[in-house]
Parts: C-alpha cells; structure tokens; sequence
C-alpha cells in the first residue's frame, strides 16, 4: 500500500502536536497545583472533589453559628453569675434585716443596699451585646423592661415592653438546633422573679416587718434558685456546641487532607513528565526534518 506525502505530512504533524498538548496540561498542572482541573482530568476524582467542598463548606457554615452562639452564651452565663452574685448578697441582707437585734434605722439602711441591688438586676436584665438585648427573646433591638419609680426615684414596678419568651436557634448540625438565648421570661419573671422578690424584700425592710422579710427572704432564694437552672442549662449548651466545634474542627483537617490527596498534584513527578515531553517533543521535530529531507530527495529523483 502507497502512502502519499500529504499522509506522511499529517502524521508528522499529529506527532509534533501530541507533546505540544501534553506540555499544556503538564503546565496548568503545575502552575495550579492541582492535578484536576476540571472534570475531564478525572470524571470520579472531580466528583469527590465537589463533594469534599460542599461539606467543607456547610461545616464552616455550622462552625461560625456555632462561634456565634458561642459568644451568646457566653455573655449570657457571665450575668447570670453577677445575678446570682446579687441575690446571694439580698439573702444575707434578708437575714441580717430578719434579725431581732436589727431596729427600723438598721433596716432602713439595708433595705437602701437593697435598693441598689435592685438597680444592678434591673440593669442586667436590659444588659446589651452587639447592640442586641441579651433579654428579650426575639425582638433582641427593643429594650425588654421598663421601671416605674417614685417620687423619689426608687423602683416601684418593672413592665414588660415586649414579648421577651422568643427563643433565637442555630443550626448546628443538619437538621440539629440549639436555643442560644435565655429568653428574659424565663430569668426575670415579673411576678416572682428576682425584680419581684428584691422589690418586695425593700419595702419590708422599709416597713420594718420581720415576718414579712422572713418570707422576702426565702422569696428571694427562690428567685436565686431559678437563675441558677437557668444557668445549668445555658452551661449544657455551652459544652455541647463545644464539643461540636472540637468534632468539627478534626473533621475538616481529615477532610481537607483527602482533598489534597486527590486533587493535588505531585510537583517533583509532572516536573519529570515535563522533561521527558519535551524529549520527545524534540525527538518528534528532528525525526519529522529527517522524514521530510528524504521525501524531497525521493521526489526530485
């Protein structure tokens, strides 16, 4: 069978051609560093990478709630310590104010420290963070409680300004929430929360009635134990989500490093195929001059 020089010329250039794109793919391999590029490189390594990738980037997702929630709770636990800090303090004054060694003048004095305690919760239950109440459920921009107060300037009555019960969840794993708030309803009950129970605990210590202090006191300790269940449960959260972030943090290490091992490329190995392509490359052109010389020589003879 004859083969004609426009046969020989095509495959001379097939030739030249073939390292020409081996050498643009080694390059981009090597300029990115990766040795799949896009899903023609390796269809299934493709698809495990776009795998990889959406889960990498749903568990960031969950890690900055979780963060979030974090630092809620976080700012949440520290003033239900400074509340509880307050009502341990109201208890020893109910006690010492319940005392028959105490007279009027006594108690007058410490239903003013009293006083001041109660200004202390009532700035905590209105306590801001990121411009956002920490109390007041969902509508975290409007000022959750309201003081009414004498003619002298004390509280007489605390009021709601909004529905305070709302709770504000992340999501923390696929389908999985966590209430990252306290709702204010749950820590400063108007009716017998600790406003109520510092409230009444003053104006018994002002009437000087010790039986009625008796019963502030242990009004008191209820509304202290309140917060503190509170506390526990705000404490439960905290460890979980943060269990979470330690699980979550492991995962995308595991994760990322079979990421790398599928997709990126081995540098010392594409810079050998390099240099052998370009070899062959050479070796294709000097045999193609060789091919080429002698057709011309055969035609003219």
């Amino acid at each position: 069978m004859r083969i004609s020089n426009k046969q020989v010329y095509l495959m001379i250039q097939r030739n030249i051609d073939r390292p020409k794109t081996n050498f643009l793919g080694l390059h981009e391999k090597l300029s990115s560093g990766r040795d799949i590029n896009r899903f023609s490189d390796n269809p299934y390594g493709a698809g495990q990478v776009e795998k990889i990738r959406a889960q990498l980037s749903k568990i960031e997702q969950y890690q900055r709630n979780i963060e979030s929630g974090l630092a809620v709770l976080n700012q949440t636990e520290s003033a239900q310590d400074r509340v509880e800090s307050q009502l341990i303090r109201a208890k020893e004054l109910a006690v010492t104010g319940a005392s028959s060694a105490k007279n009027s003048s006594d108690r007058i004095a410490i239903a003013e420290e009293v006083n001041q305690i109660l200004e202390n919760v009532l700035s905590i239950s209105n306590l801001k963070f990121r411009d956002t109440y920490l109390f007041a459920g969902v509508n975290t921009t409007e000022k959750p409680y309201t003081e009414l107060r004498d003619a002298n300037g004390d509280i007489t009555a605390v009021t709601f300004n909004a529905d305070s019960s709302g709770e504000i969840r992340h999501e923390v794993a696929d389908g999985t929430y966590v209430t990252v708030n306290t709702p204010g309803s749950n820590m400063f009950n108007l009716k017998n929360g600790p406003i109520a129970a510092l409230i009444e605990l003053r104006d018994d210590l002002l009437s000087n009635d010790i039986p009625a202090i008796r019963s502030s006191h242990d009004k008191v300790g209820d509304a202290f134990d309140n917060v503190l269940n509170e506390h526990i449960k705000i404490g439960s959260k905290t460890a979980r989500i943060s269990r979470q972030s330690e699980q979550y943090s492991t995962l995308t290490v595991d994760l990322t490093a079979y990421l790398s091992k599928i997709q990126d490329a081995d540098i010392a190995e594409l810079a050998v195929q390099l240099g052998m392509n370009e070899v062959v490359q050479r070796a294709a052109v000097g045999a193609a001059s060789r091919i080429v010389q002698t057709n011309l020589v055969d035609l003219l003879t």
